[in-house]
C-alpha cells in the first residue's frame, strides 16, 4: 500500500511538473527561450559546468566527512558512487526522499546511513533557508522583509520540531538508535558539515550568478534573488524534481524585482542540468555496470566451479 501511494504520488508530481513547465514555456513564449540561451556566453557554460564539479566534490567530501562518523573504513570513492546513486534514486521519487537510499550500495546498516543521509540534506537546506532569508530581508525592507522574518521563523521553528522529536524519542526504545546516531556527531563535527553545506551552496549561487550576471549585470540585486529563490524552492517541493517550481520562482522574483525573467528561466534549467540530472544519469549508469559485473563475476565462479 505505501508503495503504490507513492508511486500515485510520484505521478502526481510528475504531471505537476509538466502542466507548470509547458505553462511556463506558453507565459515566456519558447522562441524567446530559445533565442535568450544562444545569446548566453559558452565561455560562461564552461565556468558553470566546471564548478559542477567543485560542487560535487565540495559533497563528496562533506558525506564522506559524515559517513568517517559511522563508518571510518569507508574511503572517498564509496561516498561518492553512493551519492551519484542517491541522485540517481532520488530523481524518481517525491521530494527527493529516494536520496536517502545511499546506503543500498555501502557496506553497514543500510537505516544509520538513511539517517546520516537525512541529516546531510537537511543542514544543506537550512543553511539555504538561512541565506535566502537574509537575501530576502535586504532586498524587501517592507513587504519583502515579512516574507524573510517568515522564513527565519520557519527555520527557528524546524529547529523546535526536532528538537522537542529527539526529546519526545528518547521516551521509547525506538528513539535509543536515534540518540546513538547522533551522539556519534560531534560538536565540531556539527560545525564542519555547516562549513561544508555553506562551502557547496555558494558554489550553486555562484553558477547561477554567472550565467544570469551577464545578461542582466553584475549587481548586488541579481546576485541577492538567487539564494531567496532557492530557499523559495526548497520550501515548495511539490512536483517531480521541482520542475517548473524553480523555474517559476525564478521567473517570478527577477520579474518582481524589474529585470527580463527569460535568463533566470534559462539559469535554472542549466544549474538543474549540471548539478542534478547529469549526476543522477551517472548514478544509474555506474550501479547497473556494477551490478553487472557482480551477475557477470558470479556467473564466472560458477561456471569454474
Amino acid at each position: 500500500m505505501i508503495v503504490r501511494s507513492m508511486s500515485k504520488l510520484a505521478i502526481a508530481k510528475m504531471i505537476i511538473a509538466l502542466v507548470a513547465f509547458c505553462g511556463l514555456l506558453w507565459f515566456l513564449d519558447l522562441q524567446l527561450v530559445y533565442q535568450t540561451a544562444k545569446k548566453i556566453n559558452p565561455l560562461l557554460i564552461g565556468c558553470v559546468f566546471v564548478l559542477a564539479f567543485v560542487g560535487l566534490a565540495i559533497q563528496t567530501e562533506k558525506w564522506h566527512f559524515l559517513l568517517s562518523c559511522t563508518s571510518p573504513r569507508l574511503e572517498r570513492s564509496d561516498a561518492l558512487y553512493s551519492l551519484l546513486v542517491g541522485f540517481g534514486l532520488g530523481m524518481f521519487t517525491p521530494g527527493r526522499i529516494g536520496e536517502l537510499g545511499r546506503g543500498l550500495v555501502l557496506a553497514g546498516d543500510a537505516g544509520e546511513i538513511a539517517f546520516f543521509a537525512a541529516v546531510d540534506r537537511m543542514v544543506s537546506m537550512a543553511v539555504t533557508l538561512l541565506a535566502g532569508s537574509a537575501a530576502l530581508l535586504w532586498l524587501w525592507k517592507k513587504d519583502g522583509g515579512v516574507v524573510g522574518m517568515g522564513l527565519l521563523l520557519l527555520v527557528l521553528a524546524l529547529m523546535l520540531v526536532a528538537r522537542a522529536l529527539l526529546g519526545i524519542s528518547r521516551r521509547f526504545d525506538k528513539g535509543i538508535r536515534w540518540r546513538q546516531w547522533l551522539a556519534q556527531i560531534s560538536k565540531r563535527e556539527w560545525v564542519c558539515l555547516g562549513l561544508w553545506s555553506s562551502l557547496f551552496n555558494v558554489v550553486f549561487f555562484v553558477q547561477f550568478y554567472l550565467l544570469v550576471g551577464g545578461s542582466l549585470g553584475w549587481s548586488l540585486q541579481v546576485a541577492l534573488a538567487i539564494p531567496a529563490l532557492f530557499a523559495l524552492k526548497s520550501l515548495l517541493p511539490v512536483s517531480f524534481l521541482d520542475i517548473g517550481v524553480r523555474e517559476g520562482i525564478a521567473v517570478w522574483l527577477y520579474g518582481h524585482l524589474g529585470f527580463d525573467p527569460l535568463p533566470a528561466f534559462n539559469a535554472s534549467l542549466l544549474v538543474f542540468l549540471f548539478n542534478v540530472l547529469l549526476p543522477g544519469v551517472a548514478g544509474w549508469i555506474l550501479w547497473g555496470r556494477r551490478d553487472t559485473d557482480r551477475v557477470f563475476e558470479r556467473g564466472v565462479r560458477k561456471v569454474i566451479t
